[in-house]
């Protein structure tokens, strides 16, 4: 309602519009709002986190607790906190 639609034709077509779009790996939504963003980066870091957990961060002692922490921040908090400059 807010967008002037006669500077947006070319050749009598339309660009249409989208609520929201992932571009370079964040979601941008119209009224340019992060909580999708931010659901989604947390979603993903708690499912890196599953997946590791059963063979990397839980009774393995062959893994000391330095290189467990090196993966942790390399692979969860690396998912979790991508592009949070821009929140």
């Amino acid at each position: 309602s807010w967008a002037d639609f006669d500077l947006l034709g070319v050749d009598g077509e339309y660009i249409s519009f989208t609520s929201k779009f992932c571009y370079l790996g964040t979601i941008i939504s119209s009224n340019l709002s992060d909580d999708a963003d931010i659901s989604r980066r947390i979603q993903q870091a708690s499912k890196a986190f599953g997946s590791l957990s059963a063979g990397v961060f839980c009774n393995q002692k062959h893994l000391s607790p330095q290189i467990r922490r090196r993966l942790f921040m390399a692979i969860v908090i690396n998912l979790l906190l991508w592009g949070c400059e821009t929140w």
